[in-house]
């Protein structure tokens, strides 16, 4: 279910698509800042090679939320405000307080001249735990690519109802979620035993 939750700048919205709210606040906060960059040491073909990371990290990361941001300047917008206004929209997992120090961190392209395909495959970290967060997505990065890269092209859903055992056929994930548990699945991918 998606959330639509208003910071309090104009023209830019936090989408929860996964797990609770971060405060608005906090998420400006973190966004106005600078960000940190950790390589995942990896090269990917293109955008959708790159999303297939970005999936893989959202899927294998229950304890964050998943959080789209999209806007655009609305009035006069602060320093603050274009700054984030160019990352958007921007896709991240974020990790509440109350875990820890703040932390968003999202899946990019290494910034650098060469625009080109392929391309390093790096994550960017926002906040005060911002650094710690992306170096640990980053590390689980060499997880999926020691998977073969598994990716939207072939993954296999299944839904269980609250109190059903899932089934695991050929290997996957099982994600425990508030709801339901999701039994998410790629051919010849190996069973987590932490899930």
């Amino acid at each position: 279910m998606t959330t639509p939750s208003q910071t309090e700048q104009p023209g830019l919205h936090a989408y929860v698509v996964d797990g609770g709210a971060p405060d608005p606040d906090e998420l400006y906060e973190a966004l106005s800042g600078p960000a940190v960059e950790i390589a995942t040491g990896l090269r990917v073909a293109d955008r959708r090679e790159l999303g297939d990371l970005d999936l893989w990290l959202t899927l294998t990361e229950p304890g964050l939320s998943r959080v789209n941001m999209l806007g655009r300047h609305e009035g006069k917008a602060g320093p603050a405000q274009r700054r984030i206004a160019g990352l958007l929209p921007l896709g991240g997992l974020v990790r509440a307080a109350s875990a820890g120090p703040f932390a968003v961190a999202a899946v990019s392209r290494a910034a650098d001249r060469n625009r080109g395909a392929p391309f390093e495959a790096v994550v960017q970290g926002y906040g005060p735990g911002g650094a710690a967060l992306a170096a640990r997505l980053a590390g689980q990065a060499t997880a999926w690519d020691g998977q073969g890269r598994p990716g939207t092209a072939r993954v296999q859903l299944t839904v269980y109802p609250p109190g059903a055992e899932p089934v695991s056929a050929g290997g996957g994930l099982i994600l425990p979620r508030p709801h339901a548990s999701v039994f998410v699945g790629w051919p010849a991918m190996p069973v987590s035993a932490d899930g």
